[in-house]
């Protein structure tokens, strides 16, 4: 795989964790409380739902609410970046043999934790580990390192 691939997939990664780095209240409090009652009164959160729903409901959201997932967005894209960088020596020693995209790099690097180096762990996301519903990975043995 490219960099520029393995990038991007990151980058997909970081951004379908949105959901879990912030608290599942992030949506029914705050700026876009009132937003949520509106358009996903109905919706139970858990899973990215929420976080589906108002995406759903995007250009119809209040200002502050906007201006509250961009900067939620920004953030994600700093912690993206920080992650790459942090586990890319990780991601080469453990799930070279993984197809990037849909999670699958960070499924790779959870199923490896116990093994991972202290600075990739410190980037990594806290709490459940970002995992969403459907996101499971085939626990495989590392690729022999050629030295």
């Amino acid at each position: 795989m490219t960099k520029h691939m393995r990038i991007v997939s990151l980058f997909g990664v970081i951004l379908s964790l949105a959901a879990f780095t912030q608290p599942a209240s992030a949506h029914t409090e705050g700026a876009c409380k009132d937003d949520a009652k509106k358009f996903c009164a109905n919706i139970k959160p858990g899973d990215g739902r929420m976080m589906d729903c108002m995406k759903q409901h995007e250009a119809e959201l209040s200002q502050a609410c906007k201006d509250n997932r961009a900067e939620m967005k920004q953030k994600m894209e700093d912690k993206r970046k920080e992650m790459q960088e942090a586990c890319k020596t990780d991601i080469k020693q453990y799930c070279a043999n993984v197809t990037p995209g849909e999670g699958r790099e960070f499924a790779c690097l959870h199923a490896y934790s116990d093994k991972l180096s202290a600075g990739c762990k410190a980037a990594m996301p806290k709490g459940r580990m970002g995992m969403r519903k459907g996101m499971a990975h085939d626990h495989t043995e590392p690729p022999a390192v050629v030295k």
